[in-house]
């Protein structure tokens, strides 16, 4: 074995040159969402069988795809790379990572990050670990971390190098989840223009546009969806469900429907991010009075088959919603036996469990029995936790909009009133907001402040008419 240097000038151990290139490039597709990651990494471990880093990434891989299908996998990876390091030829960066993947493993998720980010101050130009543990966090709901860790390695990469493209989305992604939308603009457009192959600075400035309502905008900054990201896997269905959004605000359903079956669920998959993508929009549709047909129906049977998956709660949040929803009763009992089972264990998963994913199911179970009133018993208390499950503001928003419809449906009006008047205080420029507290203030007798907040949904409708 021997050191060499990544493109990024980050110490490799190595048995050659081109184990380290097929490693550098499989980062690179991983950095991207690229779907040629697992050719590269499978190259560089041909290249060298004992390349620790290409050990620990396959782990990444197999563990990030939260499919338990792939866990063994990931779980051999881990085995291998553990027994690398015990013959003590391997960096202290590598040893973080290797230590890192452990934790991660073992459900101790804070444990992971720790070590990725003691990584990265020994190596602040340790892209992997940068990008790896911005993930986990983002998984985590961790947004102030996440804009911290990417601070913390900004001065480490000076404009014109290929890897300061994806340090500055990470920034700018952090920032507009934290609420900082100016300077989160100009770092995601400052990425996507040095970088128009890296999607996650794109993907800054497409979150900007949706929480400022800017719709026509958003509309046009993903205009050409069909073009940009060729090689990009299951995270262009992503941007496609973003695209939608917009029209979806709009109230433009069929082009939502378009775009639904071209881009946001164009094969019906068992992903985790497909199905939660199809969904939250699905959901979006119906809570508008759009008929979606079988839609619902084809989610919930993928749904059912994932009941006892419990490897990312953001995602199992989304499969208890469908099949809430579709009133698969018995399903999402099953659903909820597995969560209170593992809520009485111990690490990560199991405490948002416990604390947030479980009264969450309860809620949809009760929604899904037409008790509203118990449902929102259930829901109110996690609201401000729900954050906790992972995913972006975007993301999560379905749980607020659940929330909001639940109060109305159980004719607490002055709750959904309290929640209304708090959403279009932080979204002015939603019409559907503007919409639904028109109907909350009718509900509590208020006729003049229904009119105005009806006149001013109307009025946001048609300056963005196309």
């Amino acid at each position: 074995m021997s050191v060499h240097r990544d493109r990024n000038g980050v110490e490799v151990t190595a048995a050659s040159t081109a184990a380290a290139t097929h490693l550098d490039a499989a980062i690179d597709s991983f950095l991207r969402f690229a779907n040629d990651g697992g050719d590269h990494l499978g190259a560089a471990l041909s290249a060298d069988a004992d390349l620790v880093l290409g050990h620990c990434l396959m782990g990444y891989f197999m563990r990030l795809a939260n499919d338990p299908a792939l866990l063994p996998g990931g779980v051999a990876a881990l085995s291998r790379a553990t027994e690398i390091v015990a013959q003590g030829v391997v960096s202290a960066r590598e040893r973080h990572h290797v230590a890192a993947l452990g934790c991660w493993y073992a459900d101790d998720w804070l444990g992971a990050i720790a070590h990725w980010e003691r990584a990265l101050l020994e190596n602040p130009r340790d892209l992997l670990a940068l990008w790896v543990s911005h993930l986990v966090q983002f998984f985590m709901g961790r947004m102030a971390q996440l804009r911290d860790s990417a601070a913390r390695a900004l001065p480490f990469w000076p404009d014109g190098e290929p890897g300061t493209a994806y340090v500055h989305a990470m920034y700018g992604f952090a920032l507009e989840e934290t609420g900082a939308f100016e300077p989160a603009e100009s770092w995601g457009r400052r990425a996507s223009t040095a970088n128009p192959d890296g999607v996650w600075g794109v993907h800054a400035v497409t979150h900007v546009l949706e929480t400022q309502s800017r719709l026509r905008e958003g509309v046009a900054w993903l205009a050409d969806l069909d073009q940009r990201w060729p090689t990009l896997g299951p995270f262009a269905n992503h941007m496609w469900w973003h695209r939608s959004l917009y029209h979806v605000e709009l109230e433009e359903f069929d082009t939502v429907f378009d775009l639904y079956a071209r881009g946001v669920r164009p094969e019906q998959t068992m992903d985790y991010m497909d199905i939660s993508n199809a969904a939250s929009l699905l959901w979006r549709l119906n809570s508008r009075g759009v008929d979606v047909g079988d839609r619902w129906q084809e989610l919930a049977e993928k749904c059912a088959l994932k009941q006892k998956d419990h490897l990312l709660p953001f995602s199992q949040a989304h499969f208890a919603l469908v099949l809430g929803y579709d009133r698969r009763h018995d399903d999402l009992a099953k659903m909820i036996e597995a969560s209170r089972a593992l809520a009485s264990g111990a690490g990560t998963v199991a405490g948002l469990e416990r604390d947030v994913l479980l009264p969450l199911e309860e809620g949809y179970a009760f929604l899904a029995k037409g008790d509203y009133a118990t449902a929102l018993t259930r829901l109110l208390p996690i609201r401000y936790g729900i954050g906790c499950l992972g995913g972006s503001n975007a993301q999560r928003d379905v749980f607020a909009q659940t929330i909001i419809d639940c109060a109305l449906r159980a004719k607490e009006f002055s709750q959904a009133r309290a929640l209304l008047a708090e959403r279009v205080a932080n979204l002015p420029g939603s019409p559907w907001s503007w919409k639904q507290y028109a109907v909350a203030l009718k509900a509590c007798g208020d006729a003049d402040g229904a009119m105005l907040a009806g006149t001013k949904a109307a009025a946001l409708l048609a300056a963005q008419s196309a």
